[in-house]
C-alpha cells in the first residue's frame, strides 16, 4: 500500500509535515488480531496490565501484554467493539502476539488474524483532523481522544480512531483491503493551501516519537531492563486482582532498581553513538541506548541508561565516544518540544 501513496517522501519534509501539516504513515506492518466469543474480555484482561473489564465501547487503550513470568511480549493498542476486541501489535511482535493468544485462549474464544485482509493507515500533524474529516459525515471535533467510530464506504465497514504516537493530532484508519483504492484516492486528492501532506518513513517517525518520549523506546530495551528500570510502571493497574505476571512485577517493585532510563540532549556536533559510555568526572554512570537528530531543535536527542541517583533531569555529564573524545550532555525532562497541535483547535 505504501508505494501507492502519492505524497513525496523526504526526511526533513516528512518531519516538517508532521510538526506543521499532515504526515501520512503506512501502518500495514502492524499485527491486527480480532478477539471475540464468550468471555473474550475476561480472557484478555488476564493477559494485560490495564483493567479492561469496564472499557467502554468505541474506545482505545494502550497496554502491555505479559507472559506469566512478567516478561513483556508487546505493547498493544486495544479497540473495544460491541462484541469483540481488536488487538493492534507492533510490527516485529505480531507473530509472537498471535501465537501467545492462540496458545492461551480457552474454548469459546475466537482469535482471528486480519493482518492480511485489512489495512491500517495513520495521519498525524496539527492539521491531520482536516484529512480525517474526509472520512466522516459528522464534525470530527466531536470524536474524543482515544476513541473511534465505525463508518461505511461502498457498503464496507471501516474504523476511524483518534489515536497517535507523535503528540500531534493523530488518527488511524482500519479498513478492508478492497477499500484501499478509494482510501488512497481520498488521501492523494487532499489539497489545502499552506498545508503540507507528506508520507512519513519509519526513521523520521522514530525521531518524532523520541521528541515527545513515546514509550516505544523504553519498550525496545525490555530484553535487558525490567518494567521499572524502563519507567513503564504507569502501564500497570496494580489494583487488578489478577493478571499474568503480577507476582513477578510485585517482586521487582519490592526489590527496587539501581538504574533507570532518562532522556538527554547534546550538541548537533557531538560525535557519539549508541552504547557510548557516560561519565561524571571519572565515574562511569551509564551508557547511551538511543540517539536521534531533531531537525527543529538542531540538537541530538538521546535516551541514557543511568545509575541511581543520576537518572534525573538537570544533570550534566560527558559522553565518551569510541575514540575517547568527550562531549557534554544534559539530562532533560520530556517532552523535548511542545507540539503545535497543543495550541491549535479543531474547527
Amino acid at each position: 500500500m505504501s508505494n501507492q501513496i502519492n505524497v513525496q517522501e523526504e526526511t526533513n519534509e516528512a518531519y516538517d509535515a508532521v510538526r506543521n501539516g499532515i504526515g501520512v504513515i503506512d501502518l500495514s506492518a502492524t499485527g491486527r488480531i480480532v478477539v471475540k466469543g464468550e468471555d473474550h474480555v475476561e480472557f484478555l484482561d488476564r493477559l494485560v496490565t490495564k483493567d479492561i473489564i469496564f472499557m467502554e465501547e468505541e474506545t482505545t487503550l494502550f497496554t502491555l501484554l505479559l507472559q506469566e513470568d512478567g516478561t513483556v511480549i508487546d505493547i498493544i493498542n486495544l479497540f473495544k467493539n460491541e462484541d469483540s476486541l481488536t488487538v493492534i501489535t507492533t510490527p516485529h511482535k505480531k507473530e509472537m502476539v498471535l501465537a501467545w493468544l492462540q496458545n492461551q485462549k480457552p474454548s469459546g474464544v475466537e482469535i482471528i488474524d486480519i493482518s492480511q485482509t485489512h489495512s491500517q493507515l495513520g495521519f498525524e500533524g496539527p492539521y491531520a483532523w482536516k484529512l480525517a474529516q474526509k472520512f466522516l459525515d459528522f464534525e470530527i471535533s466531536s470524536l474524543p481522544f482515544q476513541s473511534f467510530v465505525l463508518n461505511q464506504l461502498f457498503g464496507k465497514e471501516f474504523l476511524l480512531a483518534r489515536t497517535g504516537v507523535t503528540a500531534e493530532y493523530g488518527y488511524q484508519l482500519l479498513f478492508e483491503k478492497c477499500l484501499e483504492p478509494i482510501v488512497l484516492e481520498t488521501v492523494n486528492s487532499f489539497k489545502e493551501e499552506d498545508i503540507k501532506l507528506k508520507k512519513v518513513d519509519w526513521e523520521t517517525l522514530e525521531t518524532l516519537m523520541l521528541e515527545i518520549r513515546h514509550p516505544y523506546f523504553e519498550f525496545k530495551h525490555l530484553e535487558e531492563l525490567n518494567i521499572f528500570e524502563a519507567g513503564l510502571e504507569w502501564f500497570i493497574d496494580f489494583y487488578k486482582d489478577e493478571f499474568y505476571g503480577r507476582e513477578s512485577l510485585e517482586q521487582q517493585s519490592e526489590a527496587g532498581v539501581n538504574k533507570r532510563i532518562v532522556g538527554f540532549t547534546t550538541g548537533i556536533e557531538s560525535k557519539i553513538t549508541v552504547n557510548d559510555e557516560i561519565f561524571i568526572e571519572e565515574q562511569l554512570i551509564g551508557k547511551v541506548i538511543e540517539l536521534k537528530e531533531s531537525p527543529v531543535l538542531n540538537m541530538k536527542l538521546g535516551i541514557a541508561l543511568l545509575e541511581e541517583p543520576f537518572a534525573v533531569s538537570g544533570i550534566g555529564f560527558y559522553v565518551k565516544n569510541k575514540e575517547n573524545a568527550l562531549y557534554e550532555a544534559h539530562t532533560q525532562s520530556s517532552p523535548y518540544i511542545l507540539p503545535k497541535s497543543w495550541s491549535i483547535k479543531i474547527l
